[in-house]
Protein backbone atom coordinates (compact mmCIF):
# COMPACT_ATOMS: atom_id res chain seq x y z
CA UNK A 1 0.00 0.00 0.00
CA UNK A 2 2.92 2.61 0.81
CA UNK A 3 4.82 1.35 -2.36
CA UNK A 4 1.52 2.09 -4.30
CA UNK A 5 0.36 5.89 -2.82
CA UNK A 6 4.27 6.54 -3.46
CA UNK A 7 3.38 5.93 -7.10
CA UNK A 8 0.23 7.85 -7.38
CA UNK A 9 2.13 10.92 -5.75
CA UNK A 10 4.80 10.78 -7.87
CA UNK A 11 2.23 10.76 -10.89
CA UNK A 12 0.36 13.77 -9.86
CA UNK A 13 3.01 15.68 -8.90
CA UNK A 14 5.03 15.21 -12.19
CA UNK A 15 1.92 15.47 -14.34
CA UNK A 16 0.88 18.77 -12.54
CA UNK A 17 4.50 20.39 -14.42
CA UNK A 18 2.58 18.62 -17.93
CA UNK A 19 -1.10 19.35 -18.31
CA UNK A 20 -1.89 22.18 -20.00
CA UNK A 21 -4.21 24.98 -17.54
CA UNK A 22 -6.91 25.19 -20.24
CA UNK A 23 -10.37 24.30 -19.46
CA UNK A 24 -11.86 22.44 -22.82
CA UNK A 25 -10.01 21.60 -26.37
CA UNK A 26 -10.63 25.08 -28.04
CA UNK A 27 -8.58 26.38 -25.19
CA UNK A 28 -5.95 23.95 -25.76
CA UNK A 29 -5.71 24.70 -29.58
CA UNK A 30 -6.05 28.29 -28.89
CA UNK A 31 -2.76 28.30 -26.42
CA UNK A 32 -0.81 25.62 -28.70
CA UNK A 33 -0.76 28.19 -31.49
CA UNK A 34 -0.03 31.05 -29.29
CA UNK A 35 3.06 29.24 -27.17
CA UNK A 36 4.03 27.23 -29.95
CA UNK A 37 3.39 24.01 -27.41
CA UNK A 38 2.02 20.86 -28.91
CA UNK A 39 0.95 18.44 -26.30
CA UNK A 40 0.06 14.55 -26.57
CA UNK A 41 -1.51 12.34 -23.96
CA UNK A 42 -2.08 8.41 -24.91
CA UNK A 43 -3.40 5.36 -22.83
CA UNK A 44 -2.53 1.71 -23.67
CA UNK A 45 -1.68 -1.91 -22.17
CA UNK A 46 1.71 -3.36 -21.91
CA UNK A 47 2.92 -6.84 -22.21
CA UNK A 48 5.87 -6.90 -19.64
CA UNK A 49 8.74 -9.89 -19.30
CA UNK A 50 11.14 -9.49 -16.65
CA UNK A 51 10.94 -8.82 -12.93
CA UNK A 52 7.36 -10.19 -13.32
CA UNK A 53 5.20 -11.36 -16.53
CA UNK A 54 2.30 -9.21 -16.75
CA UNK A 55 -0.17 -7.00 -18.82
CA UNK A 56 -0.37 -3.60 -17.41
CA UNK A 57 -2.19 0.03 -17.67
CA UNK A 58 0.09 2.87 -19.29
CA UNK A 59 -0.67 6.66 -19.16
CA UNK A 60 2.05 9.26 -21.19
CA UNK A 61 1.54 12.78 -21.50
CA UNK A 62 4.05 14.60 -23.52
CA UNK A 63 4.33 18.67 -24.48
CA UNK A 64 6.74 19.53 -27.11
CA UNK A 65 7.99 22.83 -28.62
CA UNK A 66 10.12 23.25 -31.13
CA UNK A 67 12.05 26.69 -33.00
CA UNK A 68 14.73 26.73 -35.26
CA UNK A 69 17.02 27.66 -32.20
CA UNK A 70 15.93 25.48 -29.99
CA UNK A 71 13.35 22.62 -29.12
CA UNK A 72 12.16 21.59 -25.72
CA UNK A 73 10.41 17.92 -24.72
CA UNK A 74 8.90 17.43 -20.97
CA UNK A 75 6.82 13.87 -21.02
CA UNK A 76 5.98 11.76 -18.00
CA UNK A 77 4.26 8.23 -18.27
CA UNK A 78 2.53 6.02 -15.63
CA UNK A 79 2.46 2.22 -15.95
CA UNK A 80 0.82 0.19 -12.94
CA UNK A 81 -0.68 -3.82 -13.44
CA UNK A 82 -1.54 -6.60 -10.91
CA UNK A 83 -1.91 -9.92 -11.50
CA UNK A 84 -4.59 -11.92 -8.66
CA UNK A 85 -4.25 -9.86 -6.77
CA UNK A 86 -0.04 -9.14 -6.63
CA UNK A 87 1.49 -6.13 -7.59
CA UNK A 88 3.54 -6.51 -11.31
CA UNK A 89 4.23 -2.85 -12.13
CA UNK A 90 3.82 -0.15 -10.85
CA UNK A 91 6.34 2.50 -12.60
CA UNK A 92 6.92 6.48 -12.82
CA UNK A 93 9.26 7.99 -15.70
CA UNK A 94 9.91 11.55 -16.42
CA UNK A 95 12.16 13.03 -18.58
CA UNK A 96 12.93 16.78 -18.97
CA UNK A 97 15.18 17.83 -22.43
CA UNK A 98 16.38 20.84 -24.17
CA UNK A 99 18.02 20.79 -27.16
CA UNK A 100 20.33 24.27 -28.48
CA UNK A 101 21.77 24.75 -32.40
CA UNK A 102 25.33 25.72 -32.19
CA UNK A 103 25.73 24.72 -36.29
CA UNK A 104 24.16 23.32 -39.12
CA UNK A 105 24.91 19.59 -37.49
CA UNK A 106 25.66 20.24 -33.90
CA UNK A 107 23.81 21.37 -31.02
CA UNK A 108 23.85 20.66 -26.98
CA UNK A 109 21.36 18.97 -25.33
CA UNK A 110 20.25 19.07 -21.64
CA UNK A 111 18.82 16.27 -19.98
CA UNK A 112 17.27 15.18 -16.82
CA UNK A 113 15.30 11.49 -16.18
CA UNK A 114 13.52 10.79 -13.18
CA UNK A 115 12.55 6.97 -12.49
CA UNK A 116 10.31 5.14 -9.86
CA UNK A 117 10.24 1.54 -9.62
CA UNK A 118 8.27 -0.27 -7.31
CA UNK A 119 8.81 -4.01 -8.45
CA UNK A 120 12.39 -3.66 -9.17
CA UNK A 121 12.80 -1.57 -5.74
CA UNK A 122 14.30 1.08 -6.86
CA UNK A 123 12.59 4.31 -4.77
CA UNK A 124 14.07 7.05 -7.07
CA UNK A 125 16.56 7.62 -9.51
CA UNK A 126 17.59 10.99 -11.24
CA UNK A 127 20.07 11.43 -13.93
CA UNK A 128 21.21 14.92 -15.25
CA UNK A 129 23.32 15.12 -18.43
CA UNK A 130 24.79 18.12 -20.46
CA UNK A 131 25.48 16.32 -23.94
CA UNK A 132 26.87 17.27 -27.30
CA UNK A 133 24.96 16.64 -30.03
CA UNK A 134 25.58 15.63 -33.60
CA UNK A 135 22.95 15.34 -36.59
CA UNK A 136 24.49 12.69 -38.64
CA UNK A 137 21.63 12.61 -40.93
CA UNK A 138 18.52 14.66 -42.30
CA UNK A 139 16.69 14.42 -45.45
CA UNK A 140 13.48 14.95 -44.93
CA UNK A 141 12.33 11.64 -44.45
CA UNK A 142 15.00 10.19 -42.09
CA UNK A 143 17.07 11.70 -39.20
CA UNK A 144 19.90 10.19 -37.25
CA UNK A 145 21.50 12.22 -33.80
CA UNK A 146 23.62 11.17 -32.16
CA UNK A 147 24.86 12.57 -28.41
CA UNK A 148 27.57 11.96 -25.83
CA UNK A 149 28.25 13.88 -22.51
CA UNK A 150 28.96 13.78 -18.94
CA UNK A 151 26.32 12.09 -16.10
CA UNK A 152 25.63 12.58 -12.60
CA UNK A 153 23.41 10.39 -11.03
CA UNK A 154 21.63 10.16 -7.64
CA UNK A 155 19.50 7.16 -6.93
CA UNK A 156 18.03 4.96 -3.50
CA UNK A 157 17.78 1.30 -4.25
CA UNK A 158 17.09 -1.69 -2.72
CA UNK A 159 17.03 0.66 0.29
CA UNK A 160 20.86 2.44 0.01
CA UNK A 161 21.13 5.63 -1.69
CA UNK A 162 24.34 6.54 -4.02
CA UNK A 163 25.27 9.15 -6.28
CA UNK A 164 27.92 8.92 -8.29
CA UNK A 165 29.65 10.20 -11.89
CA UNK A 166 28.57 8.47 -14.95
CA UNK A 167 28.93 8.79 -19.01
CA UNK A 168 26.14 9.10 -21.57
CA UNK A 169 25.85 8.30 -24.75
CA UNK A 170 23.14 7.68 -26.47
CA UNK A 171 22.17 7.30 -30.66
CA UNK A 172 17.79 8.42 -32.16
CA UNK A 173 16.75 7.49 -35.41
CA UNK A 174 13.65 8.39 -37.37
CA UNK A 175 12.23 7.67 -40.39
CA UNK A 176 9.22 8.46 -42.58
CA UNK A 177 8.17 5.08 -44.01
CA UNK A 178 4.87 6.81 -45.52
CA UNK A 179 2.72 9.67 -45.54
CA UNK A 180 0.83 8.27 -42.28
CA UNK A 181 3.53 6.28 -40.59
CA UNK A 182 6.92 6.65 -38.99
CA UNK A 183 9.79 4.43 -37.09
CA UNK A 184 11.40 5.59 -33.98
CA UNK A 185 14.51 4.24 -32.51
CA UNK A 186 16.82 4.79 -29.69
CA UNK A 187 19.51 3.22 -27.44
CA UNK A 188 21.21 4.52 -24.54
CA UNK A 189 24.54 3.53 -23.05
CA UNK A 190 25.31 4.82 -19.52
CA UNK A 191 28.19 3.49 -17.66
CA UNK A 192 29.65 4.40 -13.91
CA UNK A 193 33.09 6.05 -14.05
CA UNK A 194 34.16 5.27 -10.99
CA UNK A 195 37.54 2.97 -10.58
CA UNK A 196 36.54 -0.61 -11.20
CA UNK A 197 32.57 -0.41 -10.98
CA UNK A 198 32.37 -1.51 -14.01
CA UNK A 199 28.22 -1.28 -13.70
CA UNK A 200 26.23 0.21 -16.29
CA UNK A 201 22.23 0.97 -17.89
CA UNK A 202 21.28 0.39 -21.21
CA UNK A 203 18.00 1.32 -22.63
CA UNK A 204 16.99 0.95 -26.11
CA UNK A 205 13.84 0.98 -27.63
CA UNK A 206 11.71 0.86 -31.04
CA UNK A 207 8.84 2.07 -32.01
CA UNK A 208 5.60 2.09 -34.65
CA UNK A 209 3.45 5.47 -35.11
CA UNK A 210 0.42 4.74 -37.37
CA UNK A 211 -1.24 8.37 -37.93
CA UNK A 212 -5.61 7.73 -38.49
CA UNK A 213 -5.49 11.70 -38.98
CA UNK A 214 -3.67 14.71 -37.64
CA UNK A 215 -4.54 14.42 -33.96
CA UNK A 216 -5.38 10.30 -33.44
CA UNK A 217 -2.57 7.97 -33.92
CA UNK A 218 -1.97 4.01 -32.73
CA UNK A 219 1.82 3.37 -31.27
CA UNK A 220 3.99 0.37 -31.34
CA UNK A 221 6.61 0.18 -29.05
CA UNK A 222 9.27 -2.39 -27.65
CA UNK A 223 11.70 -1.38 -25.35
CA UNK A 224 14.21 -2.71 -22.87
CA UNK A 225 15.73 -1.57 -19.35
CA UNK A 226 19.23 -3.11 -18.59
CA UNK A 227 20.77 -2.57 -14.88
CA UNK A 228 23.63 -4.60 -14.29
CA UNK A 229 23.55 -4.19 -11.02
CA UNK A 230 19.85 -4.35 -10.31
CA UNK A 231 18.21 -4.42 -6.30
CA UNK A 232 19.29 -7.65 -4.73
CA UNK A 233 16.59 -10.29 -5.60
CA UNK A 234 15.59 -8.46 -8.40
CA UNK A 235 16.34 -9.36 -12.60
CA UNK A 236 18.58 -7.23 -14.43
CA UNK A 237 16.26 -6.35 -17.60
CA UNK A 238 12.73 -5.25 -18.20
CA UNK A 239 11.19 -5.60 -21.30
CA UNK A 240 7.61 -4.04 -22.41
CA UNK A 241 6.03 -4.64 -25.41
CA UNK A 242 3.08 -1.39 -25.83
CA UNK A 243 0.12 -0.52 -27.60
CA UNK A 244 -1.28 2.73 -27.24
CA UNK A 245 -3.74 5.30 -28.88
CA UNK A 246 -2.41 8.97 -28.65
CA UNK A 247 -4.33 12.16 -29.30
CA UNK A 248 -2.46 14.70 -30.04
CA UNK A 249 -3.97 18.67 -29.13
Amino acid sequence: MKLRSRFWLYAFLISALLLPASHDAVAAKRAKKKDGWSRRIEAGMNLTEGNKDSVQTRMQLEAKKKTEASATSLKIRGEIGEVAGERTRERVTAEVEHRRTMGPRSYLTYRAEFLYDGVADVDYRVLLSPSYGYLALQDGVQELRLEIGPAGIIEKKGGERESYPALRAAEYYECRITAVSLLKQGVEYIPELRDGAGVYLAKAFIELQLEMDEQLSVRLRLEGDYDSEPAEGKEKQDTTFSVGLSYTF
